[in-house]
């Protein structure tokens, strides 16, 4: 270890102590920042957010040696058993982790481990038959890899269990004995599961510094077979397992962040994803390069340079089902074979600046059948309502099947279009238009940016999957059949007179909205649902008919200002857009 580097790594935690008003002279709160800082470096690859990093520490009174638990599956973070997909080719990863504030390696912490490792692992062991006792929070990581594990063992998942032991000290001056541990609490783990891959990890200053160093998303390189440039872009065709690799990080984990542009997320076994597979698995075909549209990637820079080309700032923004697929194919093998001939087709192109970025975006995928919501998904409005809902427990599909894929359930995900229903009621005053709303609306800019207004509160949206999630729950033990049209007409009505009667106004503010606590009136919403029901009778036009429950509720709850929805000429969303080409 170079005798600098624990210094360097002293350095950062003052600078994140600092920056979090945090005392660096206790001791007790430099291991807590350290640990976290460690555990982030170790895992950034996963595309983990903060809650992700804290939803796996388990460090306390007994904790077993323990301080990260981490469980992941094809990449993706599992915290709880709702987020378990059942699927081939499945990847488990597993990380244990023991994070020291301290200047060497010790044989205890790894004897501590070995006994609790050797309770955890054997699964033929009910929680409560434990010989020793562990926190809630190690119990319930030990169920959820449990859970896990019975669940996919049917389908033979590839395991890699890695236990990781992180210190300031020097790992290049391991005691004999230490290092002999280690080996055997991976032979004690590889015992405990059928055909796992187990490897202990020593982690010490020097190889923090280099973990830190290590860009996410820096520079790349990738081999090329041919490549052609024209001005700043290239067209380049590469080895199918030179992507792969370029695709993976060392320890085999598909660098999700590639795709954080892509309009979709992987949509699973669909039949072009299949079909993709079946000519990844069939000898006697054209070369790949010549069935596949290939890979559209979006760059800050890029140069040739001895038959690699470099690139800075990946983001695949076109072929994300083709990339996914690749990457399954080879994940699934138990050895990658060297001798694949086979090829794929690269565009590498120079963004110049954000606008050209999206441009871009929308250009390729036009060619696929996307709608334009989807397309928008990369609009920073979008991102930011998406992060924003998400710190507020919500899912919200920013990107087609994104929360589907982590194993959300369908009832908690929120999709665009459903919370623009609200807004449009809401804001807009335009009830009627809100249960008329579809993804065709959104190819004019103008109807888009009078919803997805960046000048609009984030706390708004938040509000609308409140309001809607209350109303979700009361409408499905209502109506178990025929769902559909009702309740694209039901929700977002039962949210317009809602906050109507609660403010007894129908001109309410954004103020008024934002301001709301609770929503929840049982005996209101089905008053509000019965009167929904009388209006889906009869063939009156349903404008019509909503004008006149606005008049009834206004006259049964004494609501102001009925003229506002009563005369609202609809000049804000056109029924009939054009394709504004220039989104």
């Amino acid at each position: 270890m170079a005798k600098n580097d624990k210094i360097l790594v002293d350095g950062m935690i003052d600078e994140i102590c600092e920056n979090s008003n945090y005392n660096s002279g206790d001791n007790q709160k430099r291991g807590e920042v350290f640990e976290k800082f460690s555990i982030s470096e170790l895992l950034k690859n996963y595309d983990m957010n903060e809650n992700d990093i804290d939803n796996g520490i388990v460090d306390g009174a007994n904790d077993g040696g323990i301080d990260g638990f981490y469980i992941f599956l094809n990449s993706r973070p599992i915290r709880a058993s709702e987020d378990i997909l059942i699927l081939d080719g499945a990847i488990i990863d597993v990380y244990i982790i023991q994070c020291k504030h301290e200047d060497s390696f010790k044989l205890a912490p790894l004897n501590t481990l070995f006994s609790t490792l050797s309770e955890l692992f054997d699964f033929s062991l009910s929680k409560e038959n434990f010989c020793s006792d562990y926190n809630e929070r190690v119990v319930q990581k030990r169920e959820l890899l449990k859970t896990l594990y019975k669940k996919l063992a049917a389908r033979n998942p590839i395991i890699n269990i890695k236990i990781c032991y992180i210190t300031r000290g020097d790992v290049k001056e391991l005691g004999e004995n230490i290092s002999a541990k280690a080996v055997h609490i991976e032979s004690m783990v590889t015992r405990s599961f059928s055909g796992i891959k187990c490897n202990f990890l020593f982690i010490g200053s020097e190889e923090l510094i280099e973990m830190h160093r290590k860009k996410r998303n820096g520079e790349v390189f990738l081999r090329v077979k041919k490549s052609f440039r024209y001005d700043k872009h290239y067209v380049v065709v590469v080895s199918l397992l030179d992507y792969y690799r370029f695709l993976t990080t060392e320890n085999e984990q598909l660098k999700r962040y590639y795709f954080d542009e892509n309009v979709r997320d992987y949509l699973g076994s669909t039949r072009t994803n299949n079909d993709i597979f079946e000519t990844l698995v069939t000898d006697n075909r054209p070369d790949f390069w010549l069935m596949n549209n290939g890979i559209t990637i979006v760059s800050d820079n890029a140069h040739e340079i001895d038959g690699e080309i470099v690139i800075n700032n990946v983001q695949i923004v076109n072929g994300l089902q083709t990339s996914n697929t690749i990457y399954n194919y080879f994940s699934s093998m138990k050895e990658v074979p060297n001798d694949d001939q086979r090829s794929i087709l690269i565009k590498v192109i120079m963004k110049q600046d954000d606008d050209m970025k999206n441009l871009i975006i929308q250009s390729t995928n036009n060619q696929s059948q996307i709608g334009l919501s989807s397309l928008m998904a990369v609009d920073k409005v979008q991102k930011d309502i998406e992060q924003y809902l998400l710190e507020k427990g919500y899912y919200y599909e920013r990107r087609q099947n994104e929360h589907k894929n982590a194993g959300v359930e369908a009832s908690e995900i929120l999709t665009p279009l459903e919370l623009a229903a609200i807004h449009v009621a809401l804001v807009l005053k335009l009830p009627f238009m809100a249960t008329q709303l579809k993804q065709k609306h959104f190819k004019s800019e103008t109807n888009y940016n009078n919803i997805f207004n960046s000048k609009n509160s984030l706390k708004l949206w938040a509000q609308y999957a409140m309001i809607v999630k209350t109303i979700k729950r009361y409408f499905e033990d209502k109506y178990t059949h025929k769902k559909g049209r009702r309740q694209k007409i039901f929700i977002p009505l039962a949210a317009f007179f809602l906050v109507s009667i609660k403010y007894k106004d129908y001109s309410f503010t954004t103020s008024d909205i934002i301001n709301i606590q609770a929503i929840d009136n049982e005996e209101l919403i089905n008053e509000i649902f019965e009167e929904l029901d009388k209006i889906m009778k009869g063939r009156t036009n349903l404008n019509i008919k909503i004008n006149i429950l606005c008049k009834k509720f206004a006259d049964r709850y004494e609501i102001k200002n009925k003229q506002v929805i009563l005369f609202k000429k609809n000049n804000l969303i056109d029924r009939n857009p054009k394709r504004n080409k220039n989104r």
